[in-house]
């Protein structure tokens, strides 16, 4: 696709920055993954440091959400 074709307010799959962030997203993922448990096991306090952690994921996550809902896709028919 020419970088012509693109249209400014869609986000396509093949774009550098898209990549990384869903890679940042996938780190995020593992780490929720693997802390969760552990905390809400062993810990029942909440210190600020985990609660400034947890705000922080919890708005990537939002963010997250809404580059999704202007991302393409492609099908048969481009």
């Amino acid at each position: 696709m020419n970088r012509i074709d693109k249209k400014n307010c869609i986000i396509y799959p093949e774009d550098t920055w898209k990549e990384q962030w869903d890679l940042l997203v996938s780190l995020i993922l593992i780490f929720t993954c693997a802390v969760t448990p552990y905390r809400l096991a062993f810990f029942v306090d909440e210190d600020l440091e985990w609660e400034i952690i947890n705000g922080v994921v919890d708005l990537i996550f939002f963010v997250d959400m809404i580059l999704i809902f202007n991302t393409a896709y492609y099908d048969e028919d481009f």
